[in-house]
């Protein structure tokens, strides 16, 4: 395993989001009594929004989450329950880390977090099972599309596409119970076509998709690329036995044996 980058200024920042996710989830006199919380959470995310670069806002919010433990099934709700919004900040997993960094990233006040991040994990901001963005794409579909899709314009001639139908195995068995098979048009750079100049066309704060080689799925496991003294790299929650905790994994390390890469692009805000 290697060492966890972690730019200083975020430690004591980590230890504030712990806190304040228990009193999110709580959601009763502890969050709105600690009047400190609160100021460190809205500076931690003013102090990211100064910076202009979408990517660089991913990066620096990003870092307060390393070593974060992994824990999958953080979130409520399934086929025939009721969802219930979830805010578990002191254990995330691959996607869950995504949904915290991108509505952070959209939001200056608690009251924003919370609207924001129904926005980026729900369509049409319904909160239910049936409408989670249970996709990577989903953020990049082309309706509402809530991050850029460059994967395209990366990789160029080598993008290979596919034509899927989400959820839905070939033998028309529906994956996720209560949730629609959607079709849809996947594109990733093949492992073996990233070449240093395909790489270079990345950009701090991208957010990465594995690509899936299953019928019904596009991606297997999503990060951040990170970039770090001329290297890429992939910071993600790894559930990996030993690791199980957000980590940066060098990027090609990482992509050995894995088919291809889907990339998503922040917006300017």
């Amino acid at each position: 395993m290697m060492k966890c980058f972690r730019p200083k200024e975020n430690l004591s920042v980590w230890r504030g989001w712990l806190v304040f996710s228990l009193a999110f989830l709580l959601a009763g006199q502890a969050a709105a009594a600690d009047v400190r919380l609160a100021d460190r959470w809205v500076a931690v995310v003013e102090q990211a929004q100064k910076k202009k670069d979408p990517g660089a806002q991913v990066e620096y919010l990003s870092a307060s989450f390393l070593e974060v433990p992994y824990r999958a099934n953080t979130l409520a709700g399934g086929p025939g329950q009721s969802e219930v919004l979830v805010a578990q900040l002191d254990a995330v997993d691959c996607f869950t880390l995504l949904d915290y960094v991108e509505a952070m990233r959209r939001s200056v006040t608690a009251t924003q977090f919370r609207q924001q991040l129904i926005t980026v994990r729900y369509h049409n901001e319904i909160i239910s099972w049936q409408t989670r963005k249970h996709f990577f794409t989903d953020w990049l579909d082309a309706g509402q599309p809530l991050v850029e899709e460059v994967t395209a314009s990366i990789g160029g001639e080598f993008v290979r596409s596919i034509d899927k139908s989400l959820n839905s195995r070939e033998s028309g068995e529906i994956v996720l119970q209560g949730v629609p098979a959607r079709d849809r048009k996947i594109r990733y750079i093949p492992t073996k076509n990233l070449s240093v100049a395909i790489r270079s066309r990345l950009k701090n704060g991208d957010y990465i998709g594995i690509y899936s080689p299953q019928s019904w799925l596009d991606v297997s496991h999503v990060g951040i690329l990170v970039r770090r003294n001329g290297l890429e790299y992939l910071r993600h929650a790894s559930s990996r036995s030993g690791i199980r905790q957000v980590v940066d994994s060098p990027l090609l390390d990482y992509l050995q044996n894995k088919p291809g890469i889907i990339i998503g692009r922040p917006r300017p805000l």
